[in-house]
């Protein structure tokens, strides 16, 4: 729930935040299949414009993220790789954690 959500990271530099929603790609649906997870998603990543929230992005398992009017998606190796990478160095380990155990 919202009320057991907590700040696990806050960056400001609009740069970073910016290469790192570059690095974002996610794979094609496969077709005729729907792939979704029942988890809330952990962390949830939230981008911001001001104070304004435009965006929030669930990761699952350090493999798949929510993608805003689209739903579930896979990320690509590589970006599934350095998201998490990325969240760890800045003190974010369970992505990186959940992904090295599959």
């Amino acid at each position: 729930t919202r009320a057991d959500e907590r700040t696990l990271l806050q960056v400001f530099d609009a740069e970073e935040v910016g290469r790192l929603a570059l690095s974002i790609q996610t794979l094609p649906p496969p077709p005729d299949i729907v792939e979704f997870c029942r988890c809330c998603g952990e962390p949830t990543l939230e981008f911001y414009r001001g104070s304004v929230v435009v965006a929030e992005v669930p990761m699952r398992h350090g493999e798949a993220i929510d993608v805003p009017h689209s739903g579930y998606r896979r990320l690509s190796a590589k970006s599934a790789d350095l998201v998490c990478q990325w969240l760890a160095d800045h003190g974010v380990t369970g992505p990186l954690e959940s992904r090295m155990r599959k």
